[in-house]
């Protein structure tokens, strides 16, 4: 179906709760969650030329970040939702995307990845300020991550981000973070950037492909 449900996302806003939906023919849809009613939506989305699809859409400090696998961004303003016309902007990144996450804590951060798309950090505007203020977004690179080296036969270890979790939140500060990545070589890995741009841990816990990572209660225990 040219319709189907990619993403979807309950969130709220001005004690609204809405329901959002990223479809597969770019459209992405709102609708009041106690009534399944339409409010608004945007359409074109999608990098309708060549075969793409959403792979995140998250609400972030306000605003809701629509990424696609080809790298396109669509930032959405969410007090326009109810308005005449939606008001949102677009941006890119490097693709291809498998992910795309915000950080919790640091407004304007982001961090994403995909297959032999390493980790990276960027900022798309500076925390205080609008990103509806300027008619173009330029990503700024913050960091980027560096492969593991090679196996055991000295080949070199293929490279396929499929989730990013921001941990250790206390600890982070403009220029350094930690985290951890899943890949679809069914790896878990552990960053500390002031440690450099390589993993501190690399474990191989599956053969097939790792999609979801998430904290438990207790410190360095993931799910």
């Amino acid at each position: 179906m040219k319709n189907r449900v990619q993403r979807f996302l309950v969130t709220t806003f001005n004690d609204e709760e809405i329901i959002v939906s990223a479809r597969a023919n770019g459209a992405i849809n709102f609708y009041n969650s106690k009534t399944y009613e339409s409010i608004n939506s945007i359409s074109d989305n999608l990098e309708t030329s060549t075969k793409d699809e959403f792979v995140s859409l998250i609400s972030s400090f306000g605003n809701i970040y629509a990424a696609s696998e080809q790298g396109k961004i669509t930032i959405i303003d969410s007090s326009s939702i109810s308005s005449e016309k939606v008001n949102y902007i677009t941006t890119s990144v490097k693709a291809p995307l498998s992910t795309f996450i915000s950080h919790p804590t640091q407004e304007g951060v982001f961090a994403y990845g995909g297959k032999e798309n390493d980790v990276k950090i960027i900022r798309l505007y500076k925390e205080g300020t609008s990103i509806f203020d300027n008619d173009e977004v330029k990503p700024e690179q913050l960091f980027q991550g560096k492969n593991v080296k090679n196996d055991k036969l000295d080949l070199r270890v293929p490279i396929w981000i499929t989730n990013i979790l921001f941990i250790k939140l206390e600890d982070h500060t403009e220029k350094t973070w930690k985290f951890i990545t899943t890949t679809g070589h069914g790896q878990v890995r552990k960053y500390d950037t002031s440690h450099g741009r390589k993993p501190i841990l690399d474990k191989k816990l599956s053969d097939k492909p790792l999609v979801r990572v998430a904290t438990t209660p207790k410190e360095d225990e993931i799910i």
